[in-house]
């Protein structure tokens, strides 16, 4: 531990300087512009002396190329020691009124790093465990205070190698505990891999979901009747699979960053219709939206969910959404199937869109993954569009 906390503070104090070096620049570079100038006016001479020819008449220049030189050096420096003073100072009144602001948002970005939850008014947080298939499995949550029965639940589902608590933190799902009164879980997969591939074996990732909301469900008194899931990237994926294999448990998904493996495909014939809502940015390089081998693009994936929930062939609406942010680099189409049985299915299309959560306010955790939309918010869109609908508790 004391090694990573050492880097982190020398990787912040050249950031530090970094930004520095930006500020000061242009206030150095205009005090030493004329001193430069000049003295790059008699290197040049001394690079290039006249002709002999010219010699004869003109002044000999070099003692006093060299003089000038050594001045001009010494008013430079004088100069850059004046700007700094005077770039330091504004630079101190920057800061000043900065600080609050710097401090709030580094308390945020500690917690995302540590996998701590961080508290959204209203709420508490809880962990478990469940034995399962010879395994201790752990999940973290957020809930509203007071625990009110009959509430909704969200199954969040991390992507790989990222914590549950970073995964609240990243989506901000506190946000529906405290204004919507939903339970969120974040179960926690095996080696934080899911087991999404039905032929690729792994962990009994399925049963585990299925005997967690069974357990939860009835000793939290929670509705049955409106379990949603959600999840980004192998999150997704898994979330896919449970909706195949486990339909009745479910009431409506939301992807991200997810498409369709077509070892699922081919065996999602379940009777259960459910909503679906993809996120899915044109630019993703890890789940592309064109799609790959074995996987379907995000368009052959939404048409395969609007198949399933029996809406009109070839029967969609599109529109763009306003572009609210027009530094995040990208902008939101939705498509729309119509005429679904008891059901919605929506693709919303980030062009130039990485492989990220839409609205995060954590984005600079995913600049590797391109860019993050922030027209729209995932999180809050998901559960709007999924909430109003339930499955009946006597489905099969």
């Amino acid at each position: 531990m004391t090694h990573r906390f050492i880097s982190r503070r020398v990787h912040d104090a050249c950031t530090l300087f970094a930004g520095l070096l930006l500020i000061l620049t242009p206030a150095i570079t205009q005090a030493i512009a004329p001193r430069l100038e000049a003295t790059a006016a008699a290197l040049r001479v001394q690079a290039n002396p006249p002709s002999l020819a010219a010699a004869s008449t003109a002044p000999q220049v070099r003692p006093a190329a060299l003089g000038g030189l050594l001045g001009g050096l010494g008013g430079a420096l004088g100069d850059i020691g004046g700007a700094l003073d005077g770039a330091l100072g504004d630079l101190g009144g920057a800061l000043s009124g900065t600080l609050g602001e710097f401090t709030g948002n580094l308390t945020g970005l500690l917690l995302q790093v540590s996998g701590e939850i961080t508290p959204t008014p209203g709420t508490e947080t809880f962990s478990g465990t469940l034995a399962w298939d010879g395994d201790t499995r752990r999940y973290v949550g957020v809930r509203p205070i007071g625990a009110p029965a009959g509430a909704p639940v969200l199954l969040l589902l991390h992507p790989r190698g990222l914590a549950p608590g970073r995964m609240v933190n990243l989506t901000l799902a506190g946000r529906l505990a405290a204004d919507y009164g939903v339970w969120v879980y974040v179960p926690e997969a095996n080696g934080n891999s899911w087991a999404d591939d039905p032929l690729a074996g792994g962990a009994d990732d399925v049963g585990f979901l299925n005997a967690l909301m069974a357990r939860e469900l009835s000793a939290n008194a929670l509705d049955a009747a409106r379990v949603y899931v959600a999840g980004y990237s192998n999150g997704g994926f898994m979330a896919e699979r449970l909706a195949c294999e486990r339909p009745a448990l479910l009431a409506g998904i939301a992807l991200v960053a997810t498409t369709l493996r077509d070892t699922l495909a081919s065996r999602c014939g379940g009777p259960q219709r459910l909503p679906v809502l993809m996120f899915n940015g044109t630019s993703d390089l890890v789940t592309f939206y064109a799609g790959f081998p074995t996987l379907r693009g995000a368009v052959a994936t939404a048409a395969f969910w609007a198949e399933k929930n029996q809406c009109a062939e070839n029967d969609t609406s599109t529109v763009a959404l306003p572009d609210l942010v027009r530094n995040d680099n990208a902008t939101v189409t939705v498509t729309r199937y119509n005429r679904c049985v008891d059901s919605t299915v929506a693709l919303y299309t980030v062009n130039n869109g990485g492989h990220t959560w839409p609205g995060t306010q954590y984005a600079s955790y995913t600049l590797a993954l391109g860019e993050t939309t922030l027209d729209i918010d995932a999180t809050l869109e998901l559960w709007r569009q999924l909430s109003a609908y339930s499955r009946p508790v006597t489905a099969p």
